[in-house]
């Protein structure tokens, strides 16, 4: 059998929403790989969630977002700016914490593969979208 990710989440613009269901673009041949995928996306959510629903934390504060992926880099889902061959310089005004800035963590998380982690692309957290609920499902060619 093999397994994928089925995400439901909210979309829209300005003036609409709506709710879609997409799968992630990956096969898994193992249940347990889809399973920690799975938790993966709901660890990578959660941390999203309190990040953008903290007060404390200024959207424009660059200082407080290095602070808190700082926090994420241990995470195995964590993708890096390495991870996606995309690197840039800060701005030294940062007092040099950090030589780059990963602005993509959000963007995708890496999944267990039969050889390597998979890079996927998180198409359910952006500026109109929002995760509704992830479930595994089976996706082998008889079902």
């Amino acid at each position: 059998m093999d397994y994928t990710i089925e995400i439901k989440y909210t979309t829209g613009d300005s003036f609409n929403s709506f709710e879609e269901k997409d799968k992630i673009g990956v096969k898994f041949k193992n249940y347990s790989d889809a399973e920690k995928t799975l938790e993966y996306i709901m660890d990578q959510q959660k941390i999203i969630d309190k990040i953008e629903n903290d007060p404390s934390i200024s959207r424009n504060s660059q200082e407080s977002i290095i602070n808190n992926l700082t926090t994420l880099r241990g995470k195995e889902w964590y993708c890096s700016n390495e991870d996606i061959e995309f690197k840039e310089e800060i701005d030294g005004s940062m007092d040099n914490k950090m030589e780059l800035f990963d602005y993509h963590w959000k963007n995708y998380i890496l999944v267990p593969g039969e050889e390597n982690k998979k890079r996927i692309q998180v198409f359910w957290n952006g500026y109109f979208e929002t995760l509704n609920s992830a479930k595994i499902i089976n996706c082998s060619p008889n079902n």
